[in-house]
């Protein structure tokens, strides 16, 4: 597989009858590589984050699971960073947000994963690597 998207679905908290949301966003990661991908390839070690440096002590070696899948697995793994990040909610996504589609994403030197909708033109797929 020479390209892959990895996507993301918000579905928006349940709200009462006033509009006050009583329950969080739901965020769902989703990756379409498979072993063969880049996102796949990572040292097999506990170290919170590597570059390319990194593999002289620890080598990368292929996983059944994306890099980014425990990340968003966790509450406080992922932050959406997109141009409508002023009102976050618990899930770190804005209010009422109702979207899914592909993603670009990066490891924050803080400790998440920071992302956004992908909003290239025309696209059918990216490139390996951290997207």
């Amino acid at each position: 597989m020479s390209g892959h998207v990895h996507y993301v679905t918000v579905t928006p908290g349940r709200a009462d009858e006033d509009g006050w949301r009583y329950e969080e966003a739901a965020v769902k990661f989703e990756c379409r590589g498979d072993g063969d991908s880049k996102c796949h390839s990572y040292p097999d070690c506990d170290c919170e984050s590597w570059d390319d440096e990194h593999d002289k002590d620890h080598p990368f070696v292929k996983h059944d699971e994306c890099w980014m899948q425990g990340w968003f697995d966790s509450e406080a793994g992922h932050v959406y960073d997109g141009p409508d990040s002023d009102d976050r909610d618990e899930n770190c996504v804005p209010r009422d947000m109702d979207k899914s589609g592909p993603i670009v994403a990066s490891f924050d030197i803080d400790g998440f994963v920071e992302w956004q909708f992908d909003v290239t033109p025309g696209l059918t797929a990216h490139q390996e690597g951290t997207q």
